[in-house]
């Protein structure tokens, strides 16, 4: 009687799982932030560019919780504005608006009162970025974070 062997080897090494799954999550995440604060970025309304080019993304670990976070450093009155709009109401400070008024040759006491009297729009650059990136941002986290690391273990 002839006996025949299968060996079969791996290169799993569960001792490395918690390292490897902790380093994946952290690139994982940093890539959909960075995916995520793009979008808004290009969202962001142009005018003098401040606001666009305050938008950042940090990617931190606490623990076994990974965060990702997208915000704007502007001046938090600004970005709630821009993000929510305001109603009519709430007085803008003339000097804050000089340069955007500038850009558009308009006069800046006068943009104020409009903005006391109108209000200013919602234009959601967070809420679109975040709609306009959730099935990609699903893809690295959900789908291609796990395939990752199996890879790598």
């Amino acid at each position: 009687m002839a006996t025949v062997t299968v060996k079969e080897e791996t290169n799993f090494h569960p001792e490395t799982f918690p390292v490897v799954a902790a380093e994946e999550i952290k690139a994982a995440m940093t890539e959909a932030v960075e995916l995520r604060r793009e979008a808004v970025e290009r969202n962001a309304p142009r005018d003098t560019g401040t606001f666009q080019s305050s938008i950042r993304g940090s990617v931190e670990a606490e623990g076994e919780l990974v965060r990702g976070d997208i915000f704007s450093d502007d001046k938090p009155v600004k970005v709630e504005s821009i993000e929510s709009g305001s109603k009519p109401g709430a007085f803008r400070s003339v000097e804050a608006l000089r340069a955007w008024s500038a850009v558009r040759g308009l006069n800046a006491f006068a943009v104020s009162k409009a903005i006391e009297t109108r209000g200013t729009p919602a234009r959601h650059p967070f809420e679109k970025g975040a709609a306009q990136t959730e099935a990609e941002s699903d893809s690295i986290l959900l789908d291609r974070l796990p395939a990752r690391i199996v890879e790598r273990v």
